[in-house]
């Protein structure tokens, strides 16, 4: 990991300490840079603002995870990721305004799909009927995901995975190994640190 990496991970993780214990609303830049014990400028040297931060966590989480976004075992991690977090992720429900969660997580996540999904090697009608399908998965994957940490988590992290794959267009499920069976369900929970 890089200086600027480890520098960055270190925010990350600060910050999410403190979403255990305070409001997201009521973290700031001088809390966070107090309790990281670093200077103001080291946190602008990373991000523009605390709601930059709260947008890089999750999508850091995807990037760096070495499966793409849209494969089975990624989103089985990643909900379980935001339940080891649930501190700030069931806060995210309430983070509404400029760079909130949702949009800035939809665009993303569409971007992704799009690039890998909405070529020009397809006829119009299929791009637009795989555009449309995106966004339908897209929108309905982040507010399931909301209203889960809005309900604080209570549904059972496989269940989601299941919902979230039968949701998926074939056209990306065929992309998951080859096939498109849907995940097993796991036998005993992942352990939680």
């Amino acid at each position: 990991m890089v200086r600027g990496d480890y520098t960055k991970q270190r925010f990350v993780d600060t910050f999410l300490r403190m979403c255990d214990t305070q409001k997201l609303s009521d973290i700031t830049v001088s809390s966070l840079i107090a309790e990281a014990c670093t200077a103001r400028q080291t946190f602008y040297n990373h991000f523009e603002d605390i709601n930059d931060l709260v947008c890089y966590i999750p999508i850091n989480f995807m990037e760096e995870f070495w499966r793409p976004a849209y494969y089975v075992e990624t989103v089985r991690e990643a909900y379980y990721y935001a339940y080891e977090h649930k501190g700030f992720f069931c806060q995210l429900p309430q983070h509404a305004g400029q760079n909130n969660f949702r949009d800035t997580f939809i665009e993303h996540y569409r971007e992704i799909l799009h690039r890998t999904f909405v070529t020009d090697d397809l006829s119009l009608e299929e791009q637009i009927y795989r555009s449309v399908a995106i966004e339908q998965l897209v929108i309905g994957v982040v507010d399931t995901f909301l209203e889960w940490c809005r309900q604080q988590m209570s549904w059972p992290v496989d269940v989601l995975v299941r919902v979230q794959h039968d949701a998926t267009p074939a056209f990306i499920r065929q992309m998951q190994h080859g096939n498109a069976e849907p995940p097993a369900m796991h036998p005993r929970p992942r352990e939680i640190r």
